[in-house]
């Protein structure tokens, strides 16, 4: 068989860069080969994947597209790096390799919720040469036009991803300077252990010694041992669980007067008793 290659004057066949090649250099010589990605947040949701599936055999279909591969991942967040997820992370070195030549998903929240995942899909399509389509989107990096709109996309998310965590920030940094407290509601148990905390404290027993005699009195839930800080925190519950009126910062504060209230009663104790001497 005659090798038809363009050679260069030594007689080597030159190298054909993959990156250069669009799907219409492809559909020129052979129907491209496509392969689909499906994804799901719970392994229950079978449905899912069949829809997606659906929607991207269609689209391979009207746009001439041989679907021959396809991966998915079951119980995995859109959040999860498509590096680090089994089914992507497969499907990509596939693609790497120039098993297929276009990656198809139906919708772009199944390949990625993170623009910086989008964009790295985009650096690696470009350096392999081969392209992405998102049906939702309308999405095909084949093309200057799609590529372009992929990259304004993910600007975009990120864009809003940051203005929505400057926001949150700000308004919790609002609520935390007027005193409310955040997270979960303390469980009854802890609240019982910290009042015990209150007691000791107010007798001027260390942070120390409160984890010590919470292990022996007052086990924790989890299982877990009893620390400075994790005493202290049940002890600032069980102020704020007596008088709901106060801030967290008040708690804090009447946390503080406990002990120093008991040090100066033992230093009156000990200058009483050196005046008696």
């Amino acid at each position: 068989m005659t090798n038809t290659a363009p050679r260069r004057r030594t007689g080597r066949p030159i190298k054909t860069d993959r990156r250069a090649r669009t799907l219409d250099d492809v559909a020129a010589e052979r129907q491209p080969r496509a392969a689909s990605y499906c994804r799901v947040s719970t392994g229950e949701q079978e449905l899912g994947i069949e829809a997606q599936t659906q929607v991207v055999t269609a689209y391979c279909a009207a746009r001439g597209y041989e679907l021959t591969g396809a991966a998915r991942d079951n119980g995995t967040s859109g959040m999860v790096s498509p590096g680090d997820r089994a089914g992507l992370s497969a499907l990509l070195d596939a693609l790497d390799r120039g098993d297929y030549d276009v990656l198809v998903a139906a919708r772009l929240d199944r390949l990625t919720r993170d623009p910086r995942g989008l964009l790295e899909l985009l650096d690696r399509s470009e350096a392999h040469g081969w392209h992405l389509a998102i049906v939702d989107y309308g999405l095909d990096t084949s093309t200057p036009a799609g590529r372009l709109a992929a990259t304004s996309i993910a600007a975009a998310s990120r864009f809003v991803r940051d203005s929505i965590a400057a926001d949150t920030t700000r308004a919790l940094a609002v609520t935390r300077s007027r005193g409310t407290k955040l997270g979960r509601p303390a469980r009854p148990e802890t609240i019982i252990a910290g009042r015990v905390a209150v007691a000791h404290r107010r007798g001027g027993m260390t942070l120390g010694g409160l984890a010590a005699q919470l292990d022996d009195s007052h086990p924790r839930h989890d299982g877990a041992a009893w620390t400075p800080s994790s005493a202290r925190r049940a002890g600032l519950a069980a102020i704020q669980a007596d008088d709901p009126t106060l801030t967290q910062h008040d708690a804090k504060h009447i946390w503080g007067e406990l002990h120093s209230a008991a040090i100066r009663e033992r230093r009156g104790e000990t200058d009483d008793i050196r005046a008696a001497s």
